[in-house]
């Protein structure tokens, strides 16, 4: 018999290092036994192996957690003690997948055990860590971030420590010019020492691309290894955690638009004032003539922002995720880049002049304002007030040629197109007026308080994003909306109705939950509000839209003999146990399957190609059966699933790929046609190859329990089940979050299912 050993061996190894680590700490030395420096209270994080300190951020003491999850995407932080919430906490992650919380120190006590966990719509992680009294090296100046250990394989783990080692050493060069010991090449001109990764240009200058450490003052370097320094590029922004202040040296001149906007702790930028480019005025960097704010520091200790006169427009992103509280723009002022206010959850007031000209895409996103009042010269390009939750009107001053307001809701001047939904509006209904014709790109993201929406007999199209992460429960889509973007209701936990008359030209709601094509060969949405265990597809479906169950909670998903497409991000962050796809699928494309729960999956033959990412981030993938009629699969196809194995047959080319990028794969033909049948017949693959599964129940109910022929109370009774017996458990069938079924096997062999209600998993 197989065993299932893995995850056990990581827990081993997670508590040897634990072990060692709190042994060493209770002597007076951390974990890798470095020089001791200052005592204080740190975390200990098993996870990355060291101790984290908290940082100050505006006079609180605090433990910064950073973590990545899909951009613009709702994150909940919670820390934990036993059964117990200690601190919790929501945040937005940014746009390149970052997200960032504070754990208040003084929430936290020394010793106890806690667990961080953190859920977004598509993935969960928790890491268990300590508070603890004792020594600190420097390369524990890191926030704690969520890496799981068995994602590091060991050369990894040898480089980090490396690299952790001679960098608490001070074996780098403090003046920034790099450390030539350390040089790499890690690719074409692009190059890395112990503190900057970078690119030299044709014209030999250097343009900085990342930086590893964690000054709080930090001083960019004038020359790097030899090159002169005249660039840093927009990636920079991910990687200075910690700093507080940055000076940029006179040769640095090419700046793209707020290369800082995710530096959380940044609190002022300077220049000298002799350089050519720029201006610092107050910690604050514009161009040289003031004419553009380029950045504002996200922490800057000024909470009412006052431009200066003659300053005309804003780089992009350049108060992002800023802790102000009012803006001020002056009379000069024409032009918001897009993103300037992104996530400046604390903004509620702000002054916009006659003067104003162009509102850019998402330059008030995500903000705390209140209400908006519109100047009559302004134009805008595109939704820029999207999931401003506290939002509750808009209003245009008279005279403008290019909007207009409708009950506080912002139109195109003709009225035909809704341009943004204030998203903390009051009341629950709202019904389109006669003249609407378009729905704008993000026009209804993160309402909260609206849940039904009825779309007038004249509208004709929904853009982009058009409801994505709202609170809607219901739509009613006209005869007149032939058509759907593909991630237009994306992210809407609530939706659970759509109501589509039965003579639309195109399509149709199957029970006024599941939207489909008229003639039901394409589906298009699997509403998140509908709380269900598994769905069956129409037996015509030969097309799953992008998009269609993302993020939906099913375990279970039948695919009918004859699909032909499944699109993009179709399953994406879904809760999907397992699936089988037929081979009437020729394609799977690109990120399918990716961030979700699926544990198996097997690909009937005539599947031909697998797009890029498509099992990505899928870590608690077990298995994928793949026929050797996949001839072609895209790049990160199966980036971080550590515990996949991939079942095929010998020389496919699936059985190549796996050898060349290292992945689990078994070639034996029986493995293989048992894998795939029992995924198709929707019985568990580990029995089928003879693995043994450790998962007991207990029956609890003090009544005599039916084990029933299927999970239905309506199914037939195989025998009886008394309290206090045990049952291993073959599979367990969920709704939600609850078990609801639990299937076993009696003694005679026979499997049945055992109601969830009545037994408690040991």
């Amino acid at each position: 018999m197989k065993i299932l050993m893995k995850m056990a061996c990581v827990w081993i190894l997670l508590l040897a290092l634990l072990a060692s680590g709190i042994a060493e700490s209770s002597a007076g030395r951390n974990v890798l036994e470095d020089d001791e420096l200052p005592e204080g209270v740190y975390i200990y994080s098993p996870a990355e192996r060291k101790f984290l300190p908290y940082n100050e951020v505006d006079g609180r003491k605090v433990y910064q957690v950073i973590g990545l999850a899909p951009g613009d995407s709702t994150v909940s932080v919670k820390v934990s003690l036993g059964k117990q919430t200690i601190w919790q906490e929501d945040t937005i992650s940014e746009g390149n997948g970052y997200f960032y919380a504070e754990i208040p120190a003084d929430k936290l006590d020394i010793e106890p055990e806690y667990v961080l966990d953190v859920q977004s719509g598509i993935y969960s992680d928790s890491v268990a860590f300590w508070v603890y009294n004792g020594t600190i090296s420097e390369y524990a100046l890191d926030p704690l971030h969520l890496a799981l250990l068995e994602d590091l394989q060991p050369d990894e783990l040898n480089l980090y420590e490396e690299e952790m080692k001679k960098e608490a050493s001070g074996d780098s060069d403090d003046t920034g010019t790099g450390d030539q010991a350390e040089l790499v090449e890690t690719g074409p001109n692009e190059f890395r020492n112990a503190e900057y990764s970078y690119i030299v240009g044709e014209d030999g200058t250097a343009t900085l691309t990342y930086y590893y450490k964690h000054t709080e003052n930090l001083k960019l370097p004038e020359v790097v290894d030899g090159f002169t320094v005249s660039g840093i590029s927009f990636e920079l922004f991910n990687t200075a955690s910690g700093v507080r202040t940055v000076t940029i040296p006179n040769g640095i001149t090419k700046c793209p638009m707020s290369p800082f906007y995710a530096w959380n702790s940044l609190t002022a930028i300077y220049v000298p004032q002799d350089h050519p480019t720029l201006a610092s005025v107050n910690g604050v960097l514009y161009s040289k003539d003031l004419s553009t704010l380029i950045a504002y520091p996200s922490k800057h200790p000024e909470k009412e922002a006052e431009l200066p006169n003659g300053t005309r427009k804003t780089g992009d992103a350049a108060f992002f995720k800023s802790t102000i509280r009012k803006a001020v723009l002056p009379d000069t002022f024409r032009e918001l880049g897009a993103d300037t206010f992104a996530y400046a959850r604390y903004m509620r007031r702000i002054t916009l002049t006659d003067n104003l000209r162009i509102l850019q895409n998402g330059c008030l996103r995500d903000t705390g304002l209140l209400s908006l009042m519109i100047p009559s010269n302004a134009t805008a390009n595109g939704c820029f007030t999207s999931n401003c939750t506290s939002m509750t009107e808009i209003t245009v001053m008279p005279g403008n040629e290019t909007m207009q307001s409708i009950d506080g809701v912002l139109f195109s001047a003709d009225g035909e197109t809704l341009i943004s939904y204030p998203a903390g509006k009051e009341g629950k209904n709202y019904t389109t007026p006669k003249d609407t014709v378009i729905i704008g790109a993000k026009a209804f993201v993160g309402t909260v308080n609206l849940e039904r929406v009825t779309l007038s007999n004249s509208v004709e199209e929904i853009e982009e994003d058009g409801f994505r992460y709202s609170s809607i429960k219901s739509v009613t889509i006209p005869n007149s909306l032939t058509r759907l973007p593909e991630n237009v209701f994306m992210g809407c936990e609530k939706l659970s109705e759509f109501i589509v008359q039965s003579n639309h030209p195109t399509l149709s709601a199957v029970k006024r939950k599941y939207l489909y094509s008229k003639d039901h060969t394409i589906f298009y949405c699997y509403p998140l509000g509908v709380k269900e265990s598994s769905y069956v597809l129409e037996k015509e479906t030969e097309e799953i839209s992008g998009y269609a169950f993302a993020m939906a909670e099913l375990k279970n998903v039948v695919l009918p003999e004859g699909l032909k497409r499944i699109g993009h991000q179709a399953f994406y962050g879904s809760s999907l146990n397992s699936i089988y796809v037929p081979g009437t699928v020729k394609e799977i494309e690109i990120q399918a399957f990716s961030y979700s729960k699926i544990q198996y999956a097997a690909l009937g033959t005539g599947v031909e190609i697998l797009g890029g990412s498509v099992f990505n981030a899928s870590t608690g993938l077990g298995g994928v059966s793949v026929p050797d009629t996949v001839k072609s699969i895209g790049s990160l196809c199966f980036l971080n699933t550590p515990l996949a194995r991939i079942y095929t047959k010998e020389g496919s080319f699936m059985h190549q790929y796996a050898v060349q990028n290292q992945l689990m794969v078994d070639v034996d033909e029986g493995d293989y046609e048992k894998f795939t049948e029992s995924i198709r017949t929707n019985r568990d693959p580990l029995r089928a190859l003879g693995y043994v599964t450790v998962q007991t129940i207990r029956i609890t109910s003090n009544d005599k329990v039916n084990i029933r022929k299927e999970p239905s109370l309506d199914s037939r009774r195989l025998g009886m089940a008394e309290k206090g017996e045990e049952y291993d458990v073959i599979d367990i069938i969920y709704e939600g979050d609850r078990a609801a079924w639990y299937k076993i096997e009696m003694e005679d062999g026979t499997e049945g299912y055992i109601n969830g209600k009545s037994a408690e998993l040991l």
